[in-house]
């Protein structure tokens, strides 16, 4: 798959992802957190580092405040939304 095709298959998933329901996207996210506290190694780590949720991706702020409610260390990366970095 050449770097175009890559960015035609994202858009498409993120439109896709985008006509998700509220309740649907709330869902995919209790579910999705639900099977990574299944995982022994994000239950036993000392670190996990996480991505913060925004637009219609899956919800990750209930994971991350579980994790801290765990006295789990939580990493999230730097980014600047005005320039989508």
């Amino acid at each position: 798959m050449n770097i175009q095709e890559k960015k035609c298959l994202r858009q498409v998933m993120i439109s896709e992802r985008d006509l998700l329901s509220e309740e649907a996207c709330l869902q995919k996210s209790a579910k999705a957190t639900q099977h990574l506290w299944s995982i022994s190694a994000v239950k036993d780590a000392q670190t996990i580092m996480c991505f913060s949720s925004f637009g219609s991706e899956i919800n990750t702020w209930s994971f991350i405040e579980e994790a801290r409610e765990r006295q789990i260390k939580v990493a999230l990366p730097l980014t600047d939304r005005e320039h989508k970095k």
